[in-house]
């Protein structure tokens, strides 16, 4: 992925990250591998002994939505959707920044990555995203588009 639009490069990033999963996530020992994909974002799958999540970095002007996100995640999560939702830090919040951005590290859902190509994966989709609403109407994700 290119990263030209941050203004980093991809080593000062990885540094960054891994100093950043120590200090506000406490994962010592944690590996970083960069990911291919995110909508406007940088992702890496994070191993840690006994755990595995997902770090997402968004740029500064993606917070809100990006924060959105992470609440709505977190509900269809308590309401047993499996969604990828984020992980507090240290301190309870779910964003940390980093350089012109946030990162957030979120559960890791196993499983294949549906492209909605198939009709398979759409109705998959569908059938999903039908759920969440049912699950968490009446909820609000402030910030989240509506």
């Amino acid at each position: 992925m290119s990263i030209w639009w941050i203004g980093w490069d991809p080593t000062s990033v990885d540094d960054a990250l891994g100093t950043l999963l120590v200090e506000e996530w406490g994962l010592r020992d944690a590996v970083a591998t960069p990911l291919d994909g995110g909508m406007n974002s940088l992702t890496w799958t994070i191993r840690a002994p006994g755990a595995s999540y997902v770090a997402t970095w968004v740029p500064r002007e993606e917070t809100d939505l990006f924060a959105a996100g992470a609440t709505a995640a977190r509900l269809a999560a308590r309401a047993g959707v499996l969604t990828g939702a984020p992980v507090p830090r240290r301190e309870g919040s779910d964003l940390s920044p980093l350089g012109e951005g946030v990162v957030a590290l979120l559960e890791h859902v196993p499983g294949a990555e549906l492209a909605g190509e198939t009709d398979e994966d759409a109705a998959l989709m569908g059938e999903v995203l039908a759920r969440v609403h049912r699950e968490t109407r009446g909820q609000a994700a402030r910030g989240a588009l509506v």
